[in-house]
């Protein structure tokens, strides 16, 4: 059977390899033309310098009308020959539709070939520009350009393990500060991922507004991190994503500093940026969003990191009484922070801080220093509080294999070390008697709790609540499910609306 032309355009449309794709084109006079034009619609990913030479090769055929079809460029690669990186500078300026750019290794890339700066800053028709590695030069690239950019993604992470911010002397750091240096994109910029951009100036007063920034992800930073140039310069923002470098969780003096001035700087009677009027969504850990000192509601927080301890439930609770939000997610408190009416993660519950509060989704774990509790009253409380709240939306899930003193089975390749070396077969643990607080949770009456609760909640339309009783002895997992309305519980697409790096939108193909 013959394939019509339209067939085979639509299957180089359909095809996911580029470099099969080319090779279509090159079956027939038609595709040869025709479909270069659906060829290069797609992402284009230059990883070698053998992969660039043979890319110019076929962009530059039919007398160079081709190039208006470009969409999206990737160059992966700093390592190519001069003369086909001079091939490439010709190129650029006839790429007048291209829209989606990323240079890895961009640094060394631009350092090592000059020349490319120039007709990559003449670039007009960019909208979503990817940057790895970048340094000084990279940034005279980002000042110098003047396309009409969406959507940005920087990191400054080296390749040689040192970074821009390590050789500039502190009073140069003011002029890199993303808010001073993106000015030429403040009339269109909407998305900002900024990775490993130290922007810690005593002096940062941007005066130039960013009308259309809706979003801000923060990574790899260090404390103390200011927040107020990016409310005076993004004041229409609604989504934050922050990671600073504190992965540990471990508290720093620092991280009380950033606080207490981003609290002074948004509600400050001398020189106060103010604070953003409302935020849609933040996400992040506990320790960046005490640090940020955000003062606005947020619509819908999430809590990446689990928390421990009375650091993290202060922190928390000081956190509810600014954001007071419509949804939270809390990755994952321990039993221990739970604590009951009048202190903890309960009396939050039972604060004006959550008095608005629609749809909650908690992790809760006890500990090996919950088993010698009876978690009755504890159960009893949280349940109470959770039936006082306005929640159309509840997921909560229990994990309790922590309070199983059992020693842990001996693992696979453990059995198949002894076996190699002669050793008997270690093994299984007897089983522990149950803990007290084991005890108790085997005596509570889940599903009345449940019941109860639920009944409370008149405008409950979901609810989803989960915990193995002791798991390792044969105990069973208590699980119910309430459905009252048409829509289910919240999964994880609906809390992560906007992943910095994933987001199809920004690297759509188009």
């Amino acid at each position: 059977m013959k394939l019509t032309y339209d067939t085979l355009l639509h299957v180089i449309c359909m095809t996911t390899s580029i470099k099969d794709a080319i090779q279509l084109t090159a079956t027939c006079r038609i595709l040869y033309h025709e479909g270069a034009k659906f060829a290069l619609k797609k992402p284009i990913r230059i990883l070698n310098g053998d992969q660039l030479a043979s890319f110019l090769q076929f962009l530059l055929a039919e007398d160079l009308s081709r190039c208006r079809y470009l969409r999206q460029l990737e160059l992966w690669d700093s390592y190519a020959e001069a003369e086909d990186v001079q091939v490439l500078v010709k190129t650029l300026p006839l790429l007048t539709n291209i829209e989606n750019l990323r240079l890895a290794s961009a640094e060394e890339l631009l350092k090592g070939f000059p020349a490319l700066v120039p007709p990559f800053a003449a670039l007009t028709s960019l909208q979503y520009l990817h940057i790895s590695a970048a340094k000084e030069v990279t940034c005279g690239l980002l000042s110098a350009l003047r396309s009409p950019l969406v959507s940005l993604q920087v990191d400054f992470l080296s390749d040689d393990d040192v970074k821009m911010w390590d050789v500039l002397d502190e009073d140069q750091w003011s002029q890199y500060h993303p808010t001073k240096l993106l000015a030429n994109f403040a009339a269109t910029l909407e998305e900002l991922h900024c990775m490993a951009w130290y922007t810690n100036q005593e002096d940062a007063w941007p005066t130039t507004v960013y009308p259309k920034m809706r979003k801000l992800a923060i990574e790899l930073h260090d404390f103390p991190l200011r927040i107020d140039p990016f409310i005076r310069a993004f004041p229409n923002l609604t989504d934050l994503y922050v990671a600073t470098e504190y992965h540990g969780e471990v508290y720093s003096v620092d991280i009380d500093v950033s606080h207490n001035r981003n609290v002074a700087h948004q509600l400050g009677a001398v020189n106060a940026s103010g604070a953003w009027p409302h935020l849609e969504c933040f996400h992040g850990r506990l320790f960046d969003l005490y640090a940020l000192g955000l003062t606005c509601h947020i619509s819908r927080v999430d809590i990446l990191s689990p928390l421990e301890g009375q650091r993290h439930t202060v922190m928390l609770e000081r956190m509810l009484h600014y954001v007071k939000p419509l949804h939270l997610k809390l990755e994952g408190i321990t039993g221990a922070m739970l604590g009951d009416a009048d202190r903890g993660f309960i009396s939050m519950l039972l604060h004006a801080s959550a008095a608005d509060l629609v749809n909650l989704d908690v992790c809760i774990s006890f500990r090996e220093d919950d088993r010698e509790k009876d978690l009755t009253g504890t159960m009893e409380d949280l349940f109470s509080a959770l039936g006082r709240l306005p929640l159309k939306f509840l997921k909560l899930r229990f994990h309790t294999h922590h309070l199983d003193p059992t020693p842990p089975t001996p693992s696979k390749i453990k059995r198949q070390m002894c076996a190699q070396r002669g050793l008997p077969e270690p093994p299984d643990p007897i089983p522990a008697p149950l803990t007290r607080a084991e005890l108790s949770l085997k005596a509570l009456d889940m599903d009345a709790l449940v019941t109860r609760m639920a009944e409370s909640l008149t405008g409950l339309e979901a609810a989803r609540v989960t915990m193995p009783r002791f798991p390792r002895r044969g105990g069973d997992m208590f699980e119910k499910r309430i459905v009252k309305g048409t829509s289910p519980v919240p999964g994880r697409e609906q809390w992560r609306s906007w992943t910095p790096g994933k987001n199809d939108f920004v690297w759509s193909g188009a």
